[in-house]
């Protein structure tokens, strides 16, 4: 007896689906990638004969590729097909890993963060108007938060599963792992992303306009204190676990492990709270991760203190890393195209300046340094951002003049 065909609305939905689980696949290889020096910066240094602040500046240079890439990106995408450039620049995010996991110094492994740097540019700035065209009708909302899942759940596993293994195997080896993620979230986009050339809305964008909407400067400059701020002492955490707390090998990997639980708790109740006040809920997370700084320097020297202590933490990182979209969404819902990527590159300018203050600091005074900055960035981020996002009536009226 023949099988009735299943109908044509079902196999779209489901195909739609598939799409964005390859989406999600890719920001957890993106992520798991970005994260990798912060879970092995004294293995990693180690390895390549160099200082912690010089490894550090892997993130630095990350940053700078993305913060050009990202601002080009109108002029890289153009009028391509955007599953092609997803395709193109996952690809290179293969390469990036490889590289790392081969470099004989590191400087190819610095050349080689440039090429992440690359991808993040592209494929992130990408990826919000490319989820609203993937997601099934009714359910776009829902594939957008799957497609961040991706990057939650990153954080969750990578770090700690990464110094862990780092420990066990070698660094190098924990690259070729994220080579071979990195692999498989290729395989994905090529096997499951449809095509999607340019809709007419998004052919062109104008940076300078952008800048000028009322309100974006001032907010931008609020999310720079708050990134960098918490950057500057998450990419030198684990060296002050190891230098001031005693917290090393498997233990180092619990705190990373409960810390990632505990921002992805931070992603997953951020947004009632956003919902009802954006410009309060994110600087009173600001403050909260100041306040929590303090107290770790007071009295973060054993395993039992930095572990509560840098769990808050994250979580409340994790809330400001969900504020910054909210934001945009809220105050340039007619720009929030433009206002999105503009954002990406706010953030990643503020890694790279966090994560080079950071690493003169721990070379030049030791790693108490870096934390300590960041209390004073977050405090008066905190401050700031309370004014600076407060909702301001004409805004949208005034955006669209």
């Amino acid at each position: 007896m023949a099988v009735a065909p299943e109908p044509l609305g079902l196999t779209a939905e489901r195909n739609a689906w598939y799409s964005i689980y390859a989406l999600s696949l890719v920001a957890f290889a993106m992520t798991t990638a970005e994260v990798l020096p912060t879970s092995m910066l004294p293995l990693m240094a180690d390895g390549l004969d160099a200082s912690e602040g010089l490894v550090g500046q892997a993130i630095t240079a990350t940053a700078i590729a993305a913060i050009i890439v990202s601002l080009l990106i109108g002029q890289i995408v153009g009028q391509r097909d955007r599953r092609r450039m997803i395709v193109v620049f996952t690809g290179a995010l293969v390469v990036s890993n490889l590289g790392v996991a081969i470099a004989p110094n590191v400087w190819m492994m610095l050349l080689s963060r440039m090429i992440l740097g690359a991808t993040i540019g592209i494929n992130w700035g990408l990826m919000p108007a490319v989820g609203l065209r993937l997601g099934p009708p009714g359910h776009v909302a829902r594939g957008l938060s799957l497609i961040v899942a991706g990057a939650s759940l990153s954080g969750l596993l990578s770090a700690p599963l990464a110094a862990l293994l780092g420990e066990l195997l070698g660094w190098r080896w924990v690259y070729v792992a994220a080579t071979l993620i990195s692999g498989i979230a290729l395989i994905g986009a090529i096997r499951f992303l449809p095509p999607m050339p340019p809709q007419e809305a998004t052919r062109s964008a104008n940076i300078g306009q952008t800048l000028r909407l009322p309100g974006l400067l001032p907010g931008m400059i609020g999310m720079m204190l708050a990134f960098g701020g918490a950057q500057t002492f998450y990419t030198y955490m684990v060296p002050y676990l190891e230098d001031v707390a005693g917290v090393t090998g498997s233990l180092i990997s619990v705190v990373l492990l409960v810390a990632g639980a505990m921002g992805l708790m931070g992603n997953l109740l951020a947004a009632k709270p956003l919902q009802k006040s954006i410009n309060g809920t994110f600087a009173g997370a600001v403050g909260m991760l100041s306040l929590t700084l303090a107290l770790l320097l007071l009295f973060g020297q054993s395993f039992i203190v930095c572990l509560p202590l840098i769990a808050i933490w994250a979580f409340f990182r994790n809330m400001v890393g969900v504020g910054g979209n909210a934001w945009v969404a809220q105050a340039f819902p007619q720009h929030a195209e433009g206002a999105g990527g503009l954002l990406v590159t706010f953030i990643q300018g503020s890694m790279m300046l966090g994560a080079m203050l950071g690493g003169v600091l721990i070379d030049s005074i030791g790693p108490k340094a870096p934390p300590t900055a960041a209390l004073v960035i977050l405090s008066i981020g905190a401050v700031y951002l309370y004014t600076a996002l407060k909702p301001q009536p004409d805004l949208a009226a005034a955006s669209d003049a």
